[in-house]
């Protein structure tokens, strides 16, 4: 999973959905960290769609 950061909110949905806690905000910007299983759970809460599969 990759996050498109001009595409972001920053709401942090993603961050609160993420099973494995890989995902974190660090300061105006969210991260995906390693370990992402690509569940795809963020993709499907991300209100603005700047989520994306990494071959997407």
């Amino acid at each position: 999973m990759r996050i498109e950061q001009s595409e972001c909110a920053v709401c942090g949905a993603c961050v609160d959905i993420c099973p494995l806690n890989v995902i974190e905000r660090q300061g105006y910007k969210i991260v995906i960290q390693e370990g992402c299983s690509d569940c795809g759970d963020c993709f499907e809460v991300c209100p603005v769609s700047a989520i994306h599969f990494n071959d997407d």
